[in-house]
């Protein structure tokens, strides 16, 4: 069932990929190029990537990855207020 789910982000994401070119050469004026190409292109990139993290099952890939990413972020502040402090 995830599998269906992840597939199925994956294919309205690539549609809203090619409705967003289709859209930057099919509208007349600039402006509206880019406001088609920019809202199509985000959303259909935002769904194809959740799409291929529901697939590849990637929630523990994730948490194991942010881990040291907060532990790093916290050590800085660290040394920044003693930096601060000694200044």
């Amino acid at each position: 069932m995830t599998d269906f789910i992840g597939y199925f982000l994956i294919i309205i994401g690539i549609l809203f990929d090619i409705f967003g070119c289709i859209g930057l050469i099919r509208f007349p004026d600039v402006y509206n190029r880019l406001q088609a190409s920019t809202k199509c292109v985000t959303l259909g990139t935002i769904l194809l990537l959740v799409g291929v993290a529901v697939v590849s099952g990637a929630r523990d890939t994730n948490r194991r990855i942010a881990r040291p990413t907060r532990a790093r972020a916290c050590g800085m502040r660290r040394t920044r207020g003693r930096a601060i402090s000694v200044a």
